[in-house]
């Protein structure tokens, strides 16, 4: 009998620690010629999504999980296989996403559009901390229309990141293509879409 317990205890602890991620889509973009990021998430549930970022110093990857308000933390080796280049996952920890006032890091900004046409919208969009103080972020961008609204991902992986979580809304279904990000200490970041496409991928946590 004790045997069967500890056994039932042992699986219950694994399902429990237990945590499947399905992603449906990519898209990966290029930082100033040098450093790519890649954004897998799932169009049918937006509380998750995967970063995976491959600079000089190696690569790695994280699921920022808003539900659960979790970061898990992945180390990631690259292998080219027969079909192309893959990435071999490590699951290394989790931590807890940092608290987030919403009401107080509310952030203001301001979409101008500069010029439309049948495929492509070129846009100008500036981040304030309040009303009326000047830009602490700028983005010249040029925004592809697409089936499906993609800008949410360009906002997470190149400018605002998790804490601002769907906080930039677009009247039009978009994917941006290129831009030049300028933050308020003049630092510019010039990004451009290397790759966009629907995936099937799917990523266990298991928790120790």
């Amino acid at each position: 009998m004790k045997k069967i317990i500890c056994i039932f205890s042992l699986i219950l602890c694994t399902v429990l620690f237990a945590q499947d991620y399905s992603f449906n889509r990519l898209v990966q973009y290029e930082e100033n010629n040098e450093n790519t990021i890649q954004l897998y998430f799932n169009t049918e549930n937006p509380d998750y999504y995967l970063h995976l970022i491959d600079n000089k110093k190696g690569e790695y990857a994280e699921i920022f999980d808003k539900k659960a308000m979790q970061i898990h933390h992945f180390q990631v080796t690259p292998l080219q296989k027969e079909n192309g280049l893959i990435y071999e996952y490590k699951y290394l920890k989790t931590k807890k996403l940092p608290s987030y006032n919403s009401a107080k890091n509310q952030i203001q900004y301001e979409f101008t559009t500069q010029r439309d046409d049948k495929y492509y919208r070129f846009s100008e969009l500036n981040f304030y901390h309040h009303e009326n103080s000047t830009s602490f972020l700028k983005a010249d961008l040029t925004m592809r229309y697409t089936e499906e609204n993609l800008f949410n991902a360009f906002n997470l992986c190149c400018l605002l990141g998790f804490d601002q979580w769907n906080s930039v809304q677009t009247d039009a279904k978009f994917v941006v293509v290129r831009a030049r990000v300028v933050d308020e200490k003049s630092n510019e970041f010039n990004y451009k879409l290397i790759d966009d496409q629907h995936v099937q991928f799917k990523l266990r946590v298991n928790q120790k």
